[in-house]
């Protein structure tokens, strides 16, 4: 009868344990500020206190969804003064529940939703029938998925209604709820956004059309002189879009940390990132020049300016300049699809992805865009390239790169997009190392440093990139798993096989 309550009580109980390991045993501060406590624990001790205070957070909004799903459900719609949050003299269950938590309504909105969703129902004749989201309610009321994760799931199963058919919505759910497990955010809601388009059975053109429809950019002057720029872009629109600022900021910021001047050589102490000319610190501080000087770091714009000055400079560009755009190197938008559908024939999944966009696309934008200049179709189950260098060169190729990105999906480490590069994940290569897919990982600059100043060891399996920590910050240097990611192939034949 007490089964949330015992569940919560217990993760309590693992936090009070966690939080006395976590402080130290001799020269303890007193106090009753938490700020003066938590400064005092080690690294280790305030990490897993924070996964333990993490872990009873999610156990303690999963109830908070039922209380919050069981007003939402005595307070329907139209049901005008007779409806509990009318009563309690408010205008919707959202507003009572965001009263009662201090939060936003739109959160009240969406632990309530969550919460109908996993409640277990009742029959017109008192029959008690299972949630109409089982999955979801199993991970969630066990602690391991966000009300978050939980809603995103739930969204897009629902707005497929009746069009497909239930045994394929209950093995997507369950499989989505599974991988929320382990997934951030951002990665279940680009899970759930292939999952949509293998699942509609419309494809997923139409909401391409509707997509691209809403298109959109809009210029004005503010009071103060100021250009305001507002639009949406669909994924075929926006991608080049994206691809190209990305690449603007990544060579302005390289360019004021040495990487790309001949001259520049490696800081004392640090890698050089495999594919760039120099290395980087941690974006503070200064480069050491050709000659053995330091070199003081020119770059003082912020990234959201360096973006401002690239579209500027991209607009100069077109209006009449001959050559390319000043400080934007070679950028290809790739376009990750099956073999089959890039050849129209019967086996694949009927949509592609673009790098860097979370909506996919459907296979015929694919193939228009695999033929447009700069953008580049990775395609999966077709003939492979030779994709092992060994010792014949330092660099890792641009096929590499691409197929490091069908398998990484961006830094394996933090999960990030943007300023990755492939790297040896074992031995360097001017100590041995081999310029191989197999000793290849994908790593943005602040992961990769931290790698090598903090000597990580990283393993690659069949399972997944493991990054292996040191003993100062794991004494028993259990391996941790990269960011989750799977191929595009790998996702498609899940699909088809669920």
């Amino acid at each position: 009868m007490d089964g949330p309550l015992i569940s919560i009580n217990t993760a309590a109980a693992v936090l009070g344990e966690v939080w006395v390991g976590a402080l130290p045993p001799f020269g303890l501060l007193d106090s009753d500020d938490v700020s003066v406590l938590v400064g005092q624990m080690d690294d280790g001790g305030l990490l897993a206190l924070l996964d333990r205070v993490t872990a009873l957070g999610r156990r303690v909004d999963a109830l908070t969804a039922a209380l919050a799903g069981e007003v939402a459900e005595r307070s329907p719609v139209g049901s005008r003064m007779e409806g509990l949050a009318h009563r309690s003299g408010f205008s919707s269950p959202g507003r009572l529940v965001a009263a009662s938590t201090g939060g936003h309504v739109a959160r009240a909105a969406v632990m309530a939703a969550v919460g109908k969703g996993t409640a277990r129902r009742r029959s017109l004749v008192g029959e008690v029938l299972p949630a109409v989201h089982p999955h979801v309610a199993a991970v969630l009321h066990e602690g391991s998925i966000s009300v978050e994760a939980a809603h995103l799931i739930m969204g897009m199963l629902d707005g497929l209604g009746s069009r497909v058919a239930p045994d394929r919505v209950d093995a997507a759910e369950e499989m989505l709820a599974e991988k929320a497990t382990r997934f951030s955010l951002d990665q279940v809601l680009e899970l759930v956004k292939r999952m949509e388009a293998h699942l509609d059975p419309d494809g997923v053109e139409p909401r391409e059309e509707v997509l691209r429809a809403g298109r959109s950019l809009t210029v004005r002057e503010d009071k103060a002189g100021r250009l305001q720029l507002r639009g949406s872009f669909d994924p075929e629109t926006g991608a080049p879009i994206k691809a190209a600022l990305e690449a603007y900021v990544s060579f302005a910021l390289r360019e004021s940390r040495g990487h790309n001047h001949p001259g520049g050589t490696t800081c004392a102490g640090e890698h050089d990132a495999d594919g760039a000319a120099g290395s980087v610190g941690d974006g503070a501080g200064s480069a050491v020049d050709g000659n053995g000087g330091v070199r003081v770091m020119s770059e003082t714009r912020s990234s959201a300016q360096i973006c401002a000055d690239g579209l500027a400079d991209f607009a100069r560009h077109v209006l009449g300049c001959e050559d390319r755009v000043p400080g934007l190197p070679a950028t290809t938008v790739v376009v990750r699809m099956d073999v089959e559908d890039l050849q129209d024939r019967e086996g694949g999944c009927g949509f592609a992805t673009l790098d860097g966009i979370a909506q996919p696309v459907s296979a015929a934008t694919a193939r228009r865009s695999a033929c447009s200049a700069g953008l580049l179709p990775a395609v999966f189950g077709g003939a492979s390239l030779p994709l092992d260098l060994g010792r014949s060169t330092r660099l890792f190729s641009r096929y590499q790169v691409l197929a490091l990105w069908g398998r990484d999906g961006g830094c394996a480490s933090c999960g990030q997009t943007t300023f990755v590069e492939a790297h040896h994940a074992g031995v360097d290569w001017a100590k041995g190392g081999r310029t191989d897919l197999s000793d290849g990982v994908l790593l943005c600059s602040r992961c990769h440093h931290r790698v090598h100043r903090h000597e990580w060891e990283i393993r690659i399996d069949r399972s997944g990139v493991w990054f292996i920590p040191p003993p100062s910050i794991d004494p028993s240097r259990t391996p941790r798993p990269g960011v989750a990611r799977q191929t595009l192939r790998e996702r498609n034949r899940h699909h088809h096989e669920s």
